[in-house]
């Protein structure tokens, strides 16, 4: 397709989206429980998140006087478990390469949005490459800010697009992408 996506197709509502997003967050979520044991074993086997957090400190990544109790400000000392490193990175890394490999892909979508009928691609109907969906992947945490506020601009904007469809000229349409239908 040339120019913007023709007008013949639709754009995915809010609602597909939020489904999309529950079926993948619910996928990474089980990944990231069923890893942790293995890699979360083998990083704290290494180095012990205290350590971690200090070598951060000493490289001048975070504030002198930071420590593991007070990076995460305590809050999870009250579920009565034991938080490590592992817990807050494995989720984030599966949750970066999910999006990412599966926007890039084929599909154009991930296993959620593809249940859901949706897909991701460029303004002009392309597919994303690798570096567009990661880019893209990073922009949707601005999406996220002050609780989601970026999401509400698909109730507004003629393309549903969120904030970070915006900045990186994406957008989320339903239906079968080019390769589904050859």
């Amino acid at each position: 397709m040339s120019g913007d996506v023709a007008e013949a197709v639709t754009y995915a509502p809010f609602r597909k989206r939020l489904y999309a997003y529950g079926y993948d967050s619910t996928l990474i979520t089980i990944f990231s429980f069923m890893a942790n044991p293995l890699l979360g074993s083998i990083a704290n086997a290494q180095e012990s998140a205290e350590q971690q957090i200090q070598t951060l400190v000493a490289a001048g990544l975070l504030p002198q006087g930071t420590n593991a109790t007070n990076l995460v400000g305590g809050m999870f000392s009250q579920l009565g478990g034991s938080f490590t490193f592992a817990d807050f990175v494995i989720p984030i890394l599966a949750s970066a390469i999910y999006n990412i490999f599966f926007l890039a892909g084929e599909w154009q979508a991930t296993p959620g949005k593809r249940f859901c009928g949706i897909y991701v691609a460029n303004v002009d109907g392309s597919r994303l490459t690798l570096l567009q969906s990661a880019i893209r992947h990073a922009a949707s945490g601005l999406s996220m800010v002050v609780g989601g506020l970026g999401y509400l601009t698909i109730f507004f904007s003629r393309k549903k697009m969120a904030w970070h469809d915006m900045l990186c000229q994406t957008v989320v349409l339903r239906g079968k992408t080019n390769s589904d239908s050859a």
